[in-house]
């Protein structure tokens, strides 16, 4: 269940950890609430296009990279400030606190946020074969290493769900109640009819569909995730989200030391295009938190001041020499401040 707890101290912070067992999920800490949590290559581009930018970029620098760079470019390119479909996230909670309190632009009054996420799929080996990984892809996977179980991430009550949820958008495509329900046991008629309609080779997906269809029939877990993966992509026009009963996550090795200092793991955001609908549809996966802590803004210096004690500040999560001078500059201004203050006393 989704839950959300107001703290103002860390020794709070870590009561709310133990109290509902949020030690070992992945989080997220921002410095002030945003409308969705959002991969910034999906912030900046309508049509996707941080693959073109991150593709000059390898072009430009590869050649001066270790082999583990290459193999896992994509987060390299992410911590060098190009936009991508990764979100950071850290499996430090004290590092999400930090991040939620520290910020160079937003005022300190504004309360910070940090956000849990459970229910995780890696897929960090698929990343480091070709650095991206589309939604469609998932089926190319299916039967290989991790992603073995695939069949269970987009189950048939997922299918079921959308279909009802959307009837009266698929009504042209043959849905009906019945023939809904007809698919609970086992009736895929109506799942073949959908491709049909949906005229299922102009998609990305095609060649995979027609050369595995009689495949799919029998694996009814893939032909509804392949059904669900139609609809979505061109059934519902004002449709922009797609939700997925799992986040997926991208775990590389330390590619940059900011990787290590962060204890940095990454959601892998999918998106799609929709090329038959005009302007351009974007559909992006939404990511949905199961527990958020809010930081009350009044707070945040003195919660930065405990993180310094326990040694999270600019120096340990940023770790290069400008956020190290920086650091040192700071603990100069503040010593001098208190030697004034004593002087005066």
């Amino acid at each position: 269940m989704k839950r959300e707890i107001i703290i103002s101290s860390v020794s709070q912070y870590l009561d709310t950890l133990k109290k509902f067992e949020l030690e070992g999920l992945l989080s997220r800490g921002e410095n002030t609430k945003y409308s969705e949590i959002l991969a910034s290559g999906f912030r900046l581009s309508s049509n996707l296009d941080y693959k073109l930018r991150i593709n000059e970029f390898s072009r430009t620098v590869t050649q001066n990279l270790t082999e583990i760079q290459r193999h896992h470019f994509i987060a390299f390119s992410q911590h060098h400030g190009l936009p991508s479909n990764l979100i950071d996230f850290t499996k430090s909670p004290l590092v999400s606190l930090f991040f939620s309190c520290y910020s160079t632009s937003i005022p300190e009054k504004e309360n910070g946020f940090i956000y849990f996420i459970d229910d995780i799929i890696d897929i960090t080996s698929h990343i480091a074969k070709n650095n991206f990984f589309d939604l469609g892809d998932l089926f190319y996977y299916a039967e290989d290493g991790n992603m073995a179980g695939y069949r269970h991430y987009l189950p048939k009550k997922i299918l079921l769900k959308y279909l009802r949820d959307n009837l009266k958008h698929l009504e042209d495509l043959g849905v009906t109640n019945e023939r809904i329900d007809a698919i609970e046991n086992n009736d895929d008629s109506l799942l073949l009819d959908i491709a049909k309609k949906m005229d299922y080779w102009r998609f990305d997906c095609s060649k995979y569909l027609r050369e595995n269809w009689d495949a799919l029939q029998k694996r009814f877990a893939d032909l509804y995730s392949m059904t669900y993966l139609i609809l979505l992509h061109e059934a519902v026009p004002e449709q922009t989200h797609f939700s997925l009963p799992c986040h997926f996550v991208y775990n590389p090795p330390e590619v940059t030391n900011r990787i290590g200092l962060q204890h940095s793991i990454f959601v892998y955001q999918f998106g799609r295009i929709s090329k038959v609908f005009r302007p351009v549809k974007v559909l992006v996966q939404k990511i949905s938190p199961c527990f958020t802590i809010e930081v009350e803004g009044a707070s945040k210096m003195s919660i930065l001041q405990d993180l310094d004690y326990l040694g999270i500040n600019i120096k340990t999560v940023f770790g290069d020499y400008d956020h190290i001078a920086k650091y040192i500059a700071n603990k100069d201004y503040e010593r001098s401040n208190l030697v004034k203050a004593y002087k005066r006393d």
